[in-house]
């Protein structure tokens, strides 16, 4: 069972890299990037990609290897959201208003709960419902194979912190997070991260920036 979940896994893992590379292909002539070659964040913003990548990766739905490896996922990319945060005052109200970007708030959430112990993430089987506030209905058809998938924000038992930002966040992860399968948001912001740190590949980017008005193309 355990060879076969991680069988699914690598392959749902292989087409949402696809589905990423085909997405910053789509995007490179409206993201530019925040860190320049030359900026101290760089080689920073380029360990905590590369960190999350490699907890992503050993993601496996459907065993109890969840949890650790969601955590650790959601962790690094809370880190490089801060960090970009901090290299352009104008990155946070970009990234909400890209389709990618737009969860990094909902997985902030998520980090939130996660860090104090709370599931997220559930596996669902043949229709919504199944695993109570797993999954919204309409999100997936019925017959189905089991899936995991984020819950509803309604299941997390976590009581946040008040702050200014809790509504946008509690917002971004009804529409952005909730009820997707596990993997799904994240590599979507990763991509998003990735344009945003020069980190998309060796094509160099192209047309203004949405990350930094003052960024420049990064060298091939």
């Amino acid at each position: 069972m355990l060879a076969q979940a991680g069988s699914r896994s690598r392959s749902s893992w292989h087409r949402l890299r696809h589905v990423e590379q085909t997405r910053a292909g789509e995007n490179d002539s409206m993201i530019g990037s925040v860190l320049l070659p030359t900026s101290p964040y760089r080689a920073r913003s380029e360990r905590l990609i590369r960190a999350a990548e490699a907890a992503c990766a050993r993601i496996h739905p459907l065993t109890d290897n969840v949890f650790p490896s969601l955590g650790e996922t959601l962790v690094w990319l809370v880190a490089i959201d801060d960090l970009l945060s901090s290299a352009d005052s104008k990155y946070r109200a970009r990234r909400d208003a890209d389709p990618d970007g737009a969860g990094l708030p909902g997985i902030r959430f998520a980090r939130n709960a996660v860090v104090h112990g709370e599931m997220v993430t559930a596996t669902t089987y043949a229709k919504p419902g199944a695993v109570l506030g797993a999954a919204p209905l309409g999100t997936f058809a019925l017959g189905e194979g089991p899936s995991t998938r984020w819950v509803a924000r309604a299941s997390i038992a976590h009581t946040p912190k008040r702050t200014k930002y809790l509504s946008a966040q509690e917002q971004s992860y009804d529409v952005h997070v909730a009820g997707r399968d596990v993997l799904s948001p994240l590599s979507l912001a990763l991509a998003f991260l990735r344009r945003c740190s020069v980190l998309a590949g060796a094509r160099p980017f192209r047309g203004p920036s949405m990350c930094s008005s003052s960024s420049k193309p990064a060298a091939s």
